[in-house]
């Protein structure tokens, strides 16, 4: 369905909201209320609500409350003009709800990172409501991974630890190696600028930074899925922004989703634009060789 050129409105019929719904406008209704009409305002504008500046605060208000909530209730529920209505986006672990709104606005994919305002929500945890900042530019068109042309990989630049064990390491590569520690696999990825680190099975208490994507051996089979998949989406924003990304997966035989293993070792190419190296382990009595075909290192 194409969308119209016209602005969208969006009127919510607060009666006919389920319990779960009202608290969750009620949150979002008092939120947006602290702020300034400065605030509001250029939030409003990243909704896409028409002439935010014409109107007084406690209608647009409103409005900003009708549209962030619009997405979540069912279409009998809504007065929605002009506007094409579509699933909205978990965050990390379903940690922020990003209304659909936000997302056409700012031009999101998934594993962008974003900073902004969010408002708590008993009925689905918390909800961002405005956004301040993106890595992208909004205003240029990005080029998709997928569309990307996949060329030879070029020498990479390596610290000293890394020469000695990937010798002539080129941007794109798949190396396969023997099974190592999440502990060794963390200290290969400080050899690398623009590294993630994704160890799998490693014990609950263990400590990472923002750009590790642990996946405990407790955690469920659904979440690290999700977990392992967010990290590769997050490497394919990284080398649309043109920068060359490394990912080290230690452990992961160990996910037991094989489609997910395959896109984290098959995701490893080189562009003009970015690239991204891959370094996994596989064990080799479980897997029998599996990747050993997609590999363009053996160690």
């Amino acid at each position: 369905m194409a969308r119209k050129k016209s602005k969208p409105s969006v009127r919510i019929e607060y009666d006919m909201l389920s319990d779960e719904l009202k608290k969750m406008y009620d949150e979002i209704y008092l939120t947006l209320k602290k702020k300034n009409i400065f605030e509001l305002r250029q939030e409003a504008q990243e909704l896409s609500i028409g002439a935010p500046t014409r109107l007084q605060k406690a209608e647009l208000v409103r409005r900003m409350a009708d549209k962030l909530v619009s997405d979540y209730v069912p279409e009998d529920m809504t007065q929605v003009e002009n506007e094409v209505k579509g699933i909205y986006f978990n965050g990390y672990l379903d940690d922020i709800v990003v209304p659909k709104a936000l997302i056409e606005r700012w031009k999101l994919r998934d594993g962008d990172v974003i900073t902004g305002t969010y408002a708590k929500s008993e009925s689905c945890g918390y909800v961002m409501i405005g956004i301040n900042k993106t890595e992208h530019d909004i205003s240029a068109d990005r080029p998709r991974f997928e569309q990307l042309q996949a060329q030879a990989g070029e020498k990479m630049i390596l610290c000293n630890a890394a020469k000695a064990k990937f010798p002539a390491l080129k941007k794109g590569e798949r190396v396969l190696m023997s099974s190592f520690t999440a502990e060794e696999g963390k200290k290969i990825s400080e050899w690398f600028e623009n590294c993630l680190f994704i160890p799998i099975g490693v014990l609950p208490e263990s400590k990472f930074n923002d750009e590790q994507f642990a996946v405990p051996f407790d955690m469920s089979a659904e979440d690290s899925t999700k977990t392992v998949l967010t990290a590769v989406s997050r490497a394919k924003r990284l080398c649309e922004e043109g920068k060359d990304v490394v990912i080290v997966a230690s452990g992961l035989s160990l996910l037991g989703d094989r489609d997910a293993e395959r896109a984290v070792f098959g995701v490893g190419r080189n562009f003009n634009y970015g690239s991204i190296t891959v370094i996994a382990d596989e064990d080799k009595e479980k897997e029998n060789g599996a990747y050993a075909k997609a590999a363009t290192r053996i160690i």
